[in-house]
């Protein structure tokens, strides 16, 4: 099986565990989106201070641990990077012109982080939901060798739209 392959199964996987556990989830997701955010830091600026590859990937790596504990051990911190995050990542995939994207995720991702901290459940939740359910989608017409956005749009918010149902009617908190 290709690597190309594999990174699909995962992160189907993944999406299905977002988008229909993404609440129960979320403090375990809070943690792996803050060694995301670190590490990409990392790995965007560190090239800049240091030439060798290898010591930037570690270090990009270590900043990545401290930032996902940081978020973990900060909760409502770590929700706020979580909902940020992504909204971004959202407009990233709908907006195509790079300036625009940038700046409407930016903001877009601050109005989310704040009103996730507000309203922590019900925003985990959908965001979760939508988040998931895009990423089994996009990875499963990529896995398909389909090329639709129509497919793509209608299938995400259906699955994400089912994700949401399960998740609120589980009372069970995280």
């Amino acid at each position: 099986m290709e690597t190309e392959t594999i990174v699909l199964i995962v992160s189907i996987i993944i999406g299905l565990l977002a988008c229909f556990m993404g609440y129960r989830l979320n403090k375990i997701l809070v943690m792996i989106i803050g060694f995301y955010i670190g590490y990409k830091l990392g790995d965007a600026f560190l090239p800049q201070l240091i030439s060798d590859d290898v010591i930037v990937t570690f270090v990009s790596i270590v900043i990545g641990i401290i930032i996902g504990f940081i978020a973990f051990g900060t909760y409502l911190f770590g929700v706020f990077i979580l909902c940020f995050f992504l909204a971004y990542s959202i407009c990233e995939a709908f907006i195509d012109i790079d300036t625009l994207k940038i700046i409407i995720g930016v903001v877009a991702g601050v109005v989310a982080g704040i009103v996730g901290v507000k309203f922590v459940r019900p925003i985990i939740i959908i965001t979760t939901s939508l988040t998931g359910g895009f990423l089994v989608v996009s990875s499963a017409i990529q896995l398909l060798n389909i090329d639709s956005t129509a497919i793509y749009i209608i299938c995400g918010l259906i699955l994400a739209a089912i994700g949401a149902l399960s998740q609120f009617r589980n009372k069970e908190e995280a």
